[in-house]
């Protein structure tokens, strides 16, 4: 099959060289470097845009997405390859890409059909008016997509079944929208239709002299550590100590200060290498070109630093890049794990030990001692492929039938499908060289969802949603890499380890033990009569030093709030999930001529215990009907016990007895106004909270810290609370490691901004640190702040670059991060300023460009 080329003048033309001469991607197979496939990817300009898609989207009250246009799979006449494409027996046999073709120069038997693991979407369905009757037409491919089971664990022993199964998925989706476009009738602006002749082509401060030693008041506590949720996990964050020493992530810098505020070193990452910019082995800038440049990020030519992990004198830098110029252009950004030696004595304190390069943008970090388990998403961007298949702004469809655009859709998708497969092989998984060496702990390919076999088949026939949900399997590729960072450069390059799965959804919360790490993704099961219930796909890694092996899969009803609603404890996982309440339009009573909304079934709230069996999480027992009508605002796991808040109007406080995995207890409920986000155990039998006030309608009023006395879980109560006047939050309700509670001194640090009525003259913004005395024995109540920023400073010239809201404490001593400085206060009782560190210091507006203090 050769490639076509457009010509505004000439039409459509073929290329002499055929796709099969062009060099395929390495793999594990002997494959050579990756390039572009030929075909013509026609990009949207802003007026196709406005023909093509807006007014598509703009239709879509009517348009049916699941019709298709003629071709059909007939019983005698045609099979189906190992890919879904639609091969006649007779005339055609299959290529070594998976493309039909004569079998005149090919001895190669046709491969037959075969029964399918799962329901082959063989239908489609015009969504006629009411009175018309329903008519099924065939898809452009026949593709077998596995239910989410133990079976997807096994991996793939050979890099080459992965590439197919990618291929499969691509196939999948051009379903969707060739069955879309094949009875689209293009119109323009007013809506007047367009005759395809007419159609045109579519392109797409110096510190002060007071030092750390000068005599303190108060309290001498020491607290310094991440808020980590798991104790014995570390997790990666901005801003780190090792006691002596504070290591900052700072736009593309690691700042590194002593504990007198001098900065002992200011390390720039390294960019991108020349060769990752303009490495043969991505996509032709073609492509990138013909993306519509509202898809394009702002460029930028700095990595940002995301997160640190500190371990003795080891550094990691997680830093990301998006970048379409880049090598994964097809994932969408890279990040890089930049690992240095601290050595203080040295005339370079910070010195490069070794990069890696990981597909995807940095999601979060666990480090359990030496060993690193970073976790990335890469969007997959299948732009490129599925724009060819859109008809009303590419001109090689211009003048067809419905029939002759279905028949050159299919084989566009069918041509172009195994060259796209090959690029995300090498973006996601290939090395340096190009190469994909090893796919072993990849999950295989699955649907995302199980449940009804036939209710599935149904949906799949008769449910536009099926298509709206399920037509990209290849969403997001969600990988884990594991490494030892404390080893030289060539062994970690030899020992790290890969694991990942595809995913139909771009998000996933990560919950990581020291033995276990779970990802956890949104999902579909189908019932009997088609219709869908929400569903949370668990995939559980098993952690043995620097491999993660997947190990067990198992789904829940409903969806994840954080990765607080995941817990490990003795053998058995417990997940908090809420279920969306369900509803539809019916005719308002009285009048028929008028809709509304009516709710058939209300939100609703669980807890789950599960247990590993074999390779499954087996469900022991569940807690039913928390909070009906609202949904979890927070969730905290303590051993035997939990705590769950959900809300709508009011903060029903919820205690549960997990001692028994098989029968778990809702024992006691507490309702007050307002919701905590946020919940900690201190003083062995209080739950310390942080969120919002609100009124009885629900409205939210202010920061709100709770103690709730949790010592009987028949009767949970409200102890205290502190409410912050005029509109106050903290990012500590979201930001978890913005939370610091000194358990010796009884004192909660969060950051607090306070934003006052303007029309008020002697109202002052403010934004900085609070510190709170919270003893069960006495009021909660405010001692002391720390201003980093108020109207003095607002407007001041500062850098993109942020740092993340935190607190530590040495010997008494409170240093607060925030925005573009670090402070040291010389008490938690009555601070006075230590020093104070601009990081910006010296960045004027004359000659730089200057962003405010947001």
């Amino acid at each position: 099959m050769a490639l076509m080329e457009c010509d505004p003048e000439a039409g459509t033309k073929e290329v002499e060289e055929p796709l099969s001469k062009l060099p395929p991607v390495t793999s594990k197979a002997g494959k050579k470097k990756f390039v572009l496939f030929g075909v013509c990817l026609a990009a949207l300009t802003a007026l196709a845009i406005g023909l093509g898609v807006g007014l598509s989207s703009r239709n879509s009250g009517t348009q049916n997405p699941q019709s298709t246009g003629g071709g059909s799979n007939s019983d005698t006449g045609s099979a189906v390859d190992k890919t879904g494409n639609n091969v006649n027996v007779e005339e055609s046999v299959v290529d070594e890409t998976g493309s039909s073709g004569t079998g005149k120069d090919n001895d190669k038997e046709p491969v037959q059909p075969q029964d399918p693991i799962y329901p082959i979407l063989e239908t489609a369905v015009v969504n006629e008016p009411e009175d018309t009757p329903t008519v099924a037409k065939a898809l452009a491919f026949n593709v077998n997509v596995q239910p989410f089971s133990t079976d997807v664990l096994t991996g793939y022993s050979d890099c080459d079944d992965l590439e197919t199964d990618i291929e499969m998925a691509l196939k999948f989706g051009a379903n969707k929208i060739i069955a879309e476009q094949s009875e689209r009738e293009c119109k323009d602006y007013w809506y007047r239709p367009i005759p395809y002749a007419e159609m045109e082509d579519a392109a797409i401060a110096a510190p002060t002299t007071m030092s750390l030693s000068s005599p303190g008041k108060g309290s001498k506590e020491t607290s310094y550590g991440t808020n980590n949720q798991v104790e014995g996990v570390e997790e990666a964050d901005a801003i780190q100590s090792d006691g002596t020493h504070i290591f900052m992530a700072y736009g593309s810098e690691i700042v590194v200060i002593d504990l007198d505020g001098i900065v002992v070193t200011k390390e720039k990452i390294p960019s991108p290498t020349e060769d990752l910019n303009n490495d043969s082995k991505v996509m032709d800038s073609d492509i990138i070109d013909a993306q519509p440049k509202s898809m394009l990020p702002i460029e930028n030519d700095e990595i940002s630093i995301s997160s640190l992990l500190l371990n003795g004198n080891r550094v990691v830098a997680l830093a990301h890049k998006y970048d379409y110029k880049a090598r994964k252009n097809v994932s969408g950004g890279t990040t890089m794990a930049f690992i240095y030696q601290f050595d203080i004595l040295s005339k370079t304190p910070l010195t490069l030990v070794h990069q890696e390069e990981i597909a995807g943008r940095y999601k979060t970090a666990r480090a359990i001692g030496k060993h690193a388990h970073v976790v990335t998403s890469a969007y997959i961007n299948t732009w490129g492929f599925n724009s060819a298949l859109y008809r009303c702004s590419n001109k090689m469809y211009k003048n067809m039938t419905n029939d002759e655009y279905f028949a050159a859709a299919t084989a566009q998708a069918s041509e172009s499908a195994p060259v796209y497969a090959s690029g995300v092989m090498v973006d996601l998984l290939g090395e340096e060289d190009g190469t994909v060496s090893s796919c072993q702990h990849i999950v295989q390919i699955n649907s995302m969802m199980s449940g009804s076999v036939s209710g599935m088949e149904s949906a799949m026939t008769s449910r536009k949603a099926f298509f709206s949900r399920h037509n990209q399997i290849l969403n997001s590729f969600h990988q884990v890499t594991s490494f030892d960072f404390t080893s030289d450069a060539n062994s970690l390059k030899a020992t790290r380890n890969k694991a990942g799965a595809f995913m139909n959804q771009g998000s996933v919360e990560t919950y990581a033990s020291e033995s276990n790490l779970v990802l956890a993704g949104r999902g579909w099961n189908y019932n009997e009569d088609s219709s869908y219930d929400e569903y949370t796909m668990l995939l559980g890694f098993t952690l043995n030093g620097v491999e993660a092996k997947p190990s067990a899969v198992g789904e829940v009803t409903g969806y994840l709030l954080n990765s607080y609603s995941l817990d490990w404890w003795n053998g058995h996982l417990r997940v908090a999930t809420t279920n969306s309440q369900k509803g539809s339009m019916v005719p308002k009573e009285g009048d028929a001529t008028s809709m509304e909304w009516v709710v058939t079934s209300p939100s609703t709230s669980q807890v789950t215990i599960l247990e590993y069996s074999g390779k499954e999480m087996v469900i022991t027992g569940q807690i039913n009907d928390l909070g009906v009508g609202e949904r979890i605002y927070s969730a905290r796991f303590l051993e035997d016990k939990a705590f769950v808040v959900t809300f709508r109007q009011v903060d029903p406080l919820y205690a549960l007895d997990l001692a028994d995995p098989k029968n778990p207890v809702k024992k006691g409920e507490v309702k007050i106004t307002g919701f905590s986000n946020y919940m900690k155990l201190v003083q062995s039998n209080y739950l310390l909270t942080v969120g919002q006030e609100a009124d009885e309608t629900g409205r939210t009023t202010g920061l709100k810290i709770t103690l709730f006395d949790v010592g009987s879980l028949d009767e949970p109560k409200e102890h205290d609370k502190y409410v912050e006047e005029s509109r106050s939050y903290s990012s500590a309700q979201y930001d978890f490691h913005a939370f610091r509670y000194l358990e010796k001194s009884k004192r909660l640090i969060i950051p607090v901004s306070t934003y006052v009525n303007w029309q008020d003259p002697e109202a002052v913004n403010f934004d900085g640190f609070k510190v709170y005395n919270v003893d069960a024995t006495n009021k909660i109540e405010p001692s002391a702040s720390v201003t980093h920023a108020n109207d003095d400073n607002w407007d001041w010239c500062y850098s993109q670059a942020r740092l993340p809201s935190r607190s530590m404490v040495f010997d008494g001593k409170l240093v607060t991060f925030k925005g573009h400085s670090v402070r040291m206060s010389d008490d938690l009782e009555t601070p006075e300023m230590v020093w104070d560190r601009n990081l910006d210091e010296g960045r004027e507006k004359r000659k730089s460009y200057c962003w405010r203090w947001w």
